[in-house]
């Protein structure tokens, strides 16, 4: 059981500093878990192959991008809500 999540509720109750404490036991736990990771594998790399994309617009903080450009779409994504 990860302690954490009851440790975040206890730190909204107690402040802000305990929070931003809680916060940053998070973030170092991720850090090590992220380590971990990188030391078992070896490296971050991936033998996948990334789907194929076509760049339709953009700027220099983003690009949009249209993921299977050559698959036809029937139309707007139906929301289920």
């Amino acid at each position: 059981m990860n302690p954490l999540p009851t440790a975040a509720k206890l730190g909204k109750c107690l402040g802000g500093a305990a929070e931003n404490t809680l916060t940053r036991l998070k973030r170092i736990e991720a850090t090590v878990h992220n380590f971990a990771e990188y030391a078992r594998y070896g490296s971050l790399r991936v033998d996948e192959e990334s789907a194929p994309y076509e760049v339709v617009g953009g700027d220099r903080m983003y690009r949009l991008r249209h993921y299977f450009p050559t698959r036809r779409s029937t139309g707007y994504p139906r929301w289920s809500w």
